[in-house]
C-alpha cells in the first residue's frame, strides 16, 4: 500500500508539473514527516511561457552625419562635404512580447516594439559656396528582437538579470530641406548651394541589444493545493506570477538616410546619419500564464 501511494503521489504531481510548465527534474522533496502528517510540496516551474510589455526613454547618438554632392552636373566624383555633425533628439519607446523559462536561470523573447518621432538635425561645411549647410527631420521606426536572459536568485522577490539581443530595425525618416544657413559672403556659386528639399524615406537594418536590470515580484508564485491524497493535499506552485522589470539597454540601429535631395540645377545631395545608438531607461511588466 506504501508503494501504491508513492505512485499515486508521483503520477499526480507528474501531472500537475506538466500543466504548470514544470520538468519531472522539478520536483522538490517535502518538509519532513510522512504524507499523511503533511503536504508534499512541488517546487516552482523551471519552465513555462510568459508575456510582456514595455515602455522606454532613449538618448540617442550618431556617429557621424554624411551630406554628400554627387554632382550629377559638373565633376563627376562625388564630394562629401567636411565638418560633420549632427543633433539626435530624445525619444520614447513601447511594445510587448511573449517568453519562455528555460530552466537553470535562462529565459528567452521575442520582442517587437515601435519607436516615437525623433528629431534629426545634421551640417557640413560645403566651403567656398557655403560657410554651413543645415538639415532637419524627424525619424520613427520599429525594432524586432529575440533576447535571451539569465536571472540571477531565481525564486526570490528580487532578480537580477542580464541580456542581450539580436533582430532587426526598420527606421523611417520624414521629409526635410536642406539649406544654406551661413553663405559665402565672397564667393558666389551658380546656385543657392545646398537649398533642395526631400521626401521619406526607409531602412532596415540589423539590429543588436545588450541590457542588465532587476525584477522585482509583485504578485503571484503562491503555493496552491490542487489535489489530495488520503488526508494530505498535494502542493504546488501556482505560477502566475506578475514582475516589474526595470534596467537599461544599449541599442545599436544602424544607418538611415533621408530620401535624395536635388538642388534647382538637378544636383543630387544624399544625406546619412551613420552608427545611431541609444540608451535607454526601461520599465515593464511580466506576466507568467503558467
Amino acid at each position: 500500500m506504501a508503494f501504491n501511494r508513492a505512485l499515486l503521489v508521483i503520477g499526480a504531481a507528474f501531472v500537475v508539473g506538466s500543466v504548470s510548465g514544470a520538468s519531472a527534474a522539478d520536483l522538490g522533496n517535502y518538509g519532513g514527516g510522512s504524507i499523511k502528517d503533511a503536504p508534499y510540496q512541488v517546487s516552482a516551474p523551471s519552465a513555462g511561457w510568459y508575456f510582456r510589455i514595455d515602455g522606454g526613454y532613449a538618448a540617442y547618438d550618431a556617429d557621424s552625419v554624411s551630406i554628400v554632392d554627387q554632382n550629377t552636373i559638373g565633376a563627376p566624383a562625388a564630394t562629401v562635404f567636411s565638418n560633420f555633425g549632427g543633433d539626435v533628439g530624445d525619444g520614447w519607446s513601447v511594445g510587448g512580447g511573449i517568453g519562455r523559462y528555460f530552466g537553470n536561470g535562462f529565459r528567452g523573447d521575442l520582442t517587437l516594439e515601435y519607436r516615437g518621432k525623433t528629431d534629426l538635425k545634421g551640417s557640413a561645411s560645403a566651403d567656398p559656396c557655403c560657410e554651413l549647410v543645415e538639415t532637419e527631420t524627424e525619424f520613427d521606426g520599429v525594432v524586432g528582437l529575440a533576447n535571451l536572459y539569465y536571472d540571477f536568485n531565481r525564486g526570490g522577490r528580487f532578480i537580477p538579470y542580464i541580456g542581450a539581443g539580436i533582430g532587426f530595425a526598420h527606421l523611417k525618416t520624414d521629409g526635410g530641406t536642406l539649406s544654406c544657413s551661413v553663405p559665402n559672403a565672397t564667393y558666389s556659386c551658380a546656385t543657392d548651394f545646398g537649398d533642395a528639399e526631400y521626401g521619406s524615406s526607409s531602412k532596415t537594418n540589423f539590429a543588436v541589444a545588450a541590457m542588465a536590470g532587476v525584477s522585482i515580484k509583485l504578485r503571484g508564485g503562491e503555493p496552491a493545493y490542487v489535489t489530495s491524497i488520503k488526508d494530505a493535499p498535494v502542493e504546488v506552485s501556482s505560477g502566475r506570477a506578475l514582475y516589474l522589470d526595470a534596467g537599461y539597454r544599449f541599442l545599436y540601429l544602424g544607418d538611415f538616410e533621408t530620401h535624395n535631395a536635388y538642388q534647382s540645377n538637378t544636383n543630387q545631395i544624399d544625406v546619412e546619419w551613420n552608427d545611431l545608438t541609444a540608451h535607454e531607461v526601461r520599465v515593464g511588466l511580466r506576466y507568467e500564464l503558467n
